[in-house]
C-alpha cells in the first residue's frame, strides 16, 4: 500500500485525481526514473536521486505512480519542513524509499537546508528528490548541501512527445468515461496544453462542465469552453 508521510504520521495515500496507475502513460525518461530507483532501492544502500523537469512535465504523477507501484511514502515539501520530515523518520520505522517532491520549497533558507543537509546524512534508504531544475543549476546557501545534491545521480523528466500527449488525453478521458469523436479528440488535440499537469486539469474541467451542462463533447461546445480552460492556472 503506498503511504504519505504528513504531521499524523505515516497514511494511507489517496492517489489525487487524474493520477491513477490507469492514466499514467510511460515515457522514455520515466522508464530510467524507474529502473534507476529499482536499482537503488535493490542495493540496500543510502541511495540519492535528484528527478528534475519543467512545471507540469508529469513529475508529480511519476512519484505518485512509483509511490503505489514499490511502496514508497511520499511528502510534498510545501506541507511540512525538512526539520519536521526528520524528526518524524525518527519516531517511526524508515521506509525502505521516500520521495520529495519540489524540494526547492526548502531551498534558500540557511535553517531549512541545514535540516535537508542533517536528513540526506542519517536517512539509510533511498532518497528521492524532485525539482524544476538540475542541482548544478540551483542557488544554494550551504556549500555541504549543494555538494551532497550535485553527487546525487540527476536524472531529467523530459517534456512528452505530441503522440504521448495524445494518450495521456485519451487515457485521462477514458478513466472519466468522457466519450470523444475522433474528430473531437483531433480538434482538443491541438488545443490542449503541451504538459500533462495543466491538461489533466482541462479534462477535468471539461468533465465537470459537461457533466452539469448534460452535453456530448462535440466541437462546438468544446470551442464554447475553451476561453475558460485557458483561463485554468498551470499546476503540477
Amino acid at each position: 500500500m503506498a503511504v504519505a508521510l504528513t504531521g499524523q504520521g505515516l497514511l494511507p495515500f489517496a492517489v489525487p485525481p487524474g493520477y491513477s496507475d490507469e492514466t499514467w502513460v510511460e515515457t522514455l525518461s520515466a522508464q530510467l526514473v524507474r529502473e534507476s530507483l529499482l536499482t537503488a532501492i535493490a542495493s540496500g544502500k543510502p541511495e540519492r536521486l535528484w528527478v528534475h523537469g519543467a512545471a507540469g512535465v508529469g513529475k508529480t504523477h511519476g512519484m505518485v505512480h512509483f509511490v503505489a507501484a514499490f511502496g514508497g511514502v511520499y511528502v510534498h515539501a510545501s506541507t511540512l519542513t525538512p526539520d519536521e520530515l526528520d524528526a518524524m523518520l525518527d519516531t517511526q520505522a524508515s521506509p525502505a524509499w521516500l520521495v520529495i517532491d519540489d524540494v526547492e520549497h526548502w531551498l534558500g533558507d540557511r535553517v531549512d537546508e541545514e535540516a535537508l543537509f542533517s536528513l540526506w546524512k542519517r536517512y539509510q534508504g533511498t532518497l528521492v528528490l524532485t525539482a524544476r531544475q538540475s542541482p548544478h543549476r540551483l542557488t544554494w546557501l550551504l556549500p555541504d548541501v549543494q555538494s551532497r545534491a550535485q553527487s546525487a545521480l540527476v536524472l531529467p523528466f523530459a517534456r512528452l512527445t505530441d503522440e504521448e500527449l495524445q494518450a495521456v488525453l485519451v487515457r485521462q478521458c477514458a478513466v472519466r468515461g468522457l466519450v470523444l469523436s475522433e474528430d473531437a479528440l483531433a480538434f482538443l488535440a491541438v488545443q490542449m496544453p503541451r504538459h500533462p499537469a495543466p491538461l489533466i486539469q482541462w479534462i477535468e474541467r471539461i468533465d465537470q462542465r459537461s457533466l452539469e451542462a448534460q452535453r456530448r463533447l462535440t466541437i462546438p461546445w468544446i470551442r464554447s469552453v475553451l476561453p475558460e480552460l485557458r483561463d485554468l492556472k498551470n499546476t503540477e
